[in-house]
């Protein structure tokens, strides 16, 4: 439908695309049962009364997604009686731009090619080399600012989802439509279409159930000290003097590996030895204090935590 035309708006079913900038339309009508919106395809209505829709500028139109409602299910979900035709279009929700309306459904089955060149027409640096899941979470970032990670991740979700079984019937039927009447590169054409989308899919659902294992596992690490407390939000303030005041509770904060801290008194430093990696850093208490110097040991050993295993700090580590 067209966008700010609540008034006397059109309301079309798009039943197909063409080169990304144009739609087929179905005209379609409102219908009211139960005081509930409800929409069905107009009656006398054929092949011949579909319009174009020239799709330039994303903002000019509004969209929903729906469910199709048979005759049973709206008399049990409305209380009313059948409603003709037989099958009844049900929003999903209110419209929306037509961007974050697709969106929402991760641009359906919109194929790579397709992402890469919405995200250029959305103004979006495109790397030619972004796999699809990296395109949907760049465009969906773009149509949705403030949506959280698990937002975004929950849309990606539905790119996994196998088809359903009347997209498999159609496809058998196209198939074997061209198989008896079409011409033969016609034929070979749509089944190395049909063979590309799914080699997409599948290397999409690895790509996405990889990001989400590595997620969870991310999610799951819980910090604590070295005594099995959980880690605190900040350090200890270095006015804290009874918590820097001996090796065993500066040990308390390090992180859960490698790392050894020591009190070198006689040198007037604080020393940090990293075994693996062998890192070693030496802080001194003129310059920075004792609880000062302690601390900086600390921060250095848990940026060698990030730097050596990959992971998230419990703490802020950019500044020492």
């Amino acid at each position: 439908m067209r966008a700010g035309q609540e008034d006397s708006r059109e309301v079309y079913l798009a039943v197909a695309s063409y080169s990304g900038v144009a739609g087929l339309g179905w005209p379609m009508q409102e219908v009211t049962v139960g005081g509930k919106l409800f929409y069905r395809c107009q009656e006398d209505v054929s092949w011949t009364d579909c319009i174009f829709l020239h799709i330039l500028d994303l903002s000019e139109w509004e969209a929903f997604t729906f469910q199709w409602w048979g005759p049973l299910r709206m008399q049990v979900e409305t209380g009313h009686g059948a409603v003709e035709p037989a099958l009844t279009a049900v929003p999903d929700g209110k419209p929306d731009t037509l961007l974050r309306a697709v969106a929402r459904k991760a641009f359906f089955g919109l194929p790579k090619t397709g992402l890469q060149q919405l995200g250029r027409h959305l103004g979006l640096e495109i790397d030619s080399g972004s796999t699809i899941l990296q395109l949907l979470v760049q465009i969906l970032k773009c149509a949705f600012p403030t949506m959280s990670e698990d937002g975004v991740a929950e849309i990606l979700k539905l790119r996994t989802l196998p088809k359903d079984h009347l997209q498999d019937f159609l496809e058998v039927l196209q198939k074997e439509e061209l198989a008896t009447d079409g011409d033969e590169k016609d034929l070979h054409k749509f089944t190395a279409s049909c063979a590309a989308d799914k080699e997409e899919l599948n290397e999409f659902t690895e790509e996405f159930r990889s990001h989400a294992a590595a997620k969870a596992k991310k999610k799951k690490l819980v910090h604590k000290t070295r005594s099995g407390h959980p880690f605190p939000a900040t350090l200890p303030a270095l006015g804290d003097a009874l918590a820097w005041d001996s090796p065993i509770k500066v040990r308390e904060f390090l992180p859960p590996d490698e790392s050894v801290v020591f009190c070198d008194k006689s040198n007037r430093r604080w020393q940090l030895y990293w075994q693996s990696s062998r890192l070693t850093r030496s802080n001194s208490f003129l310059k920075y204090s004792f609880a000062g110097a302690a601390k900086r040991c600390v921060l250095q050993a848990w940026q060698e935590w990030v730097r050596v295993t990959g992971e998230e700090a419990p703490i802020d580590v950019s500044v020492i």
